[in-house]
């Protein structure tokens, strides 16, 4: 078998060649794109090392078949190396877990190893419409966690994931809890990870029994991998801006003044005021002839300055949503107006006042934050609000039937 990194053979030509006589994938894809598929092949096996165990020689032709498998789940993403999983192990069929002491037919392992029974790979190969493929399965446990251990994954993916879920949690209930049929197999069920790989092997392997059946988790994983697949069977790349656009939607109402300030957090505003009273009652007792009342003049300034870049709210309109910058000031250049497709997350932790005698009363909301996409960029913002009810809790239901990332905890 030749070894296509032999100085007498082309390596992108042999490469080509391989995959179009294997791979399905490669053949579904446009010409830039094929030449980007086998460009990232050479590159995934020249950064890993890939082995074979107990006595398994694994070929330069495996190596293309197991890079070609990692590729295809990140071709559409920016940063796709996996860094922190260098090290993939096979064996020739089925092995015994050192970790678990149970036999596997592959893992991802915490400790950046990946790794694959052949026999299991080759199965998942062979048969494209099962909806059971080892590669892109562990591929896809390597995706997230490579984030989860702090290593440089890709930004979109990272901070679009939270959507994702809010998505994807509907499904995997149902799954986990054996309500209704599902497309996805009942491995999916065991937790939240699982599920992300199960429904990847499905994108990939049935993508219209997937459109069909969950249009709209089927257009948030295209979204989040940043390609899709047409209705002739073609993949379709760098997506995700146009589906973004189609994935907007509508409140059923207005949500004017579903939130007020939480002065209890704004820290600043006093300090502030400290500072310019201060400098006041210097001035009046004759202080302008000395600096210091013109030292806690800047504090005071500074200090408001900061509560004014710092401080954000947010307005809930019909069909879009707007980010307003600034606690007294509001800049028309600080306001973002964008449609709920730009919505990630809303996270909010409840406090509870209490009396002298320890008695719980009214929540406040002690942290808050939202994320959203603007502009190529994730953004998240710190807010300082006391959420109104009942119509908070009506805004929020409404967002999470649309998969946005609710989270409220207390």
């Amino acid at each position: 078998m030749p070894d296509w990194r032999s100085s007498n053979i082309n390596s992108q030509e042999y490469i080509a060649a391989y995959l179009k006589a294997n791979n399905a994938y490669f053949n579904k894809l446009k010409q830039p794109g094929r030449l980007l598929f086998v460009q990232r092949v050479m590159s995934f096996i020249r950064h890993k090392t890939i082995n074979g165990r107990e006595g398994f020689v694994v070929t330069p032709d495996m190596e293309i078949d197991i890079a070609a498998s990692a590729v295809q789940l990140t071709l559409g993403l920016e940063t796709w190396g996996l860094s922190y999983f260098n090290h993939i192990l096979v064996y020739r069929s089925d092995y015994k877990s050192p970790a678990t002491g149970k036999y596997h037919k592959g893992e991802t392992n915490m400790g950046g190893f990946i790794c694959f029974s052949w026999t299991a790979f080759v199965e998942g190969n062979s048969k494209p419409h099962d909806k059971v493929n080892l590669g892109l399965h562990e591929f896809a446990h390597a995706l997230r966690f490579n984030g989860i251990r702090g290593n440089v994954t890709d930004y979109f993916f990272e901070n679009y994931f939270a959507r994702w879920l809010a998505c994807a949690n509907r499904e995997f209930q149902k799954l986990r809890h054996h309500a209704e049929r599902s497309i996805f197999r009942k491995y999916g069920g065991v937790n939240i990870n699982e599920f992300f790989s199960v429904a990847v092997e499905t994108f990939f392997e049935t993508p219209m029994e997937f459109k069909a059946a969950l249009p709209e988790l089927y257009t948030e994983t295209s979204i989040l991998l940043n390609q899709t697949f047409t209705d002739t069977g073609a993949v379709l790349l760098n997506c995700r801006e146009e589906l973004m656009k189609a994935n907007d939607f509508r409140l059923s109402k207005t949500y004017p003044g579903v939130m007020k300030y939480n002065l209890r957090n704004l820290g600043r505003s006093v300090v502030a005021l400290v500072f310019a009273l201060a400098g006041v009652a210097l001035l009046l007792d004759g202080g302008y002839r000395y600096p210091m009342p013109y030292i806690l003049f800047s504090f005071s300034i500074l200090a408001w300055l900061y509560l004014e870049w710092n401080y954000t709210r947010v307005d809930f309109e019909r069909d879009h949503f707007s980010v307003r910058k600034g606690f007294w000031l509001h800049q028309p250049w600080r306001t973002k107006t964008l449609p709920y497709s730009a919505l990630i997350s809303l996270k909010l932790a409840y406090e509870y006042h209490y009396d002298e005698d320890g008695n719980r009363g009214d929540k406040y909301a002690d942290r808050a934050s939202i994320a959203y996409y603007s502009n190529d960029s994730f953004y998240k913002d710190r807010l300082h609000i006391v959420p109104l009810q009942p119509a908070f809790d009506e805004l929020c239901r409404e967002l999470k039937h649309h998969a946005v990332f609710v989270a409220i905890t207390s």
